[in-house]
């Protein structure tokens, strides 16, 4: 199950589906890390986390995908 796992230390939140090495999510400590399960970035937002510049652009991208499948977007 992917979700997406926040940084306490930079405020900075990746979405583990489609992370990229870039992201270096293995040097972020245990207590900063915050899980958050999918489909609740807005929660992530909302408690002062922005997208990972790597792996945030490719998360936009798949949303709008999985919305044009889903026939949200017409």
């Amino acid at each position: 199950m992917a979700g997406y796992l926040g940084n306490r230390f930079d405020m900075i939140v990746h979405h583990l589906a489609v992370m990229t090495p870039k992201c270096n999510i293995y040097d972020i400590k245990k207590g900063d890390s915050v899980y958050f399960t999918p489909d609740i970035l807005d929660q992530a937002r909302k408690e002062g986390f922005v997208p990972c510049e790597y792996c945030g652009e490719k998360t936009s991208k798949l949303t709008m995908n999985v919305m044009k499948i889903n026939g949200a977007m017409l």
